[in-house]
C-alpha cells in the first residue's frame, strides 16, 4: 500500500474516532469521565499485578510495596470512579482557592485584569468546593468540543490527500 494512502486512512480513522469520542464527552460528560477513570484504573491494576509478579519472580521483596499500592489505587479507580473524581476536584478547588487568596494577600501593584483573574480564581475555587461535578461536567464538555474540532480537522486533511 502507498504511504500516502496509509497516512490518509490514519487521519480519516483518527478523525472519526475523535468526533465520536467528542460527542460522547459532549453529551454524557459524567459517563465519559467515569469511563476514563475506570480505564486508567484497569491500567493501574495491570501495572500493579505485573510489578508484583516481577518482584516475586526476581526475589526483591522490598520492591513489592510500590506495585501493591499501585494495584490498590487501581482497584479504587475501577470500583468507585466518582469518588476519585470528586477527591481530585476537591483537591484542585482547595489548591486554586489557596493560591488565589495568597496572590490577593501578597498585595503590591497589579493591573485590573490581574485582580479580576485572582477574584475569578477564588470564585471558581469556591464553586468547585460547593459542587465538584458541575464545573467538571462543563470542562469535559469543552474537551468534547475540542475533540470534535480536532476530528473534523483530521478528516479534512484526509479528504485533501488524494
Amino acid at each position: 500500500m502507498d504511504f500516502r494512502k496509509i497516512v490518509r486512512n490514519q487521519n480519516l480513522l483518527s478523525g472519526v474516532l475523535l468526533v465520536l469520542l467528542g460527542i460522547m464527552f459532549l453529551l454524557t460528560p459524567t459517563y465519559a469521565l467515569t469511563s476514563v477513570v475506570r480505564i486508567g484504573g484497569w491500567l493501574l491494576v495491570i501495572s500493579g499485578v505485573m510489578g508484583i509478579i516481577s518482584s516475586m519472580r526476581f526475589g526483591v521483596d522490598a520492591q513489592i510495596i510500590g506495585p501493591v499500592l499501585i494495584l490498590l489505587v487501581g482497584i479504587w479507580f475501577v470500583r468507585s470512579p466518582r469518588s476519585v473524581i470528586s477527591y481530585v476536584n476537591i483537591l484542585c478547588g482547595i489548591i486554586l482557592l489557596i493560591s488565589s487568596i495568597s496572590a490577593l494577600a501578597q498585595g503590591g501593584r497589579r493591573t485590573t485584569a490581574q485582580t479580576m483573574l485572582i477574584i475569578a480564581g477564588i470564585v471558581f475555587g469556591v464553586m468547585i468546593l460547593l459542587d465538584p461535578f458541575r464545573l467538571t461536567n462543563m470542562i469535559v464538555r469543552l474537551v468534547g468540543i475540542a475533540l470534535i474540532y480536532q476530528g473534523a480537522v483530521n478528516m479534512s486533511i484526509a479528504g485533501r490527500m488524494r
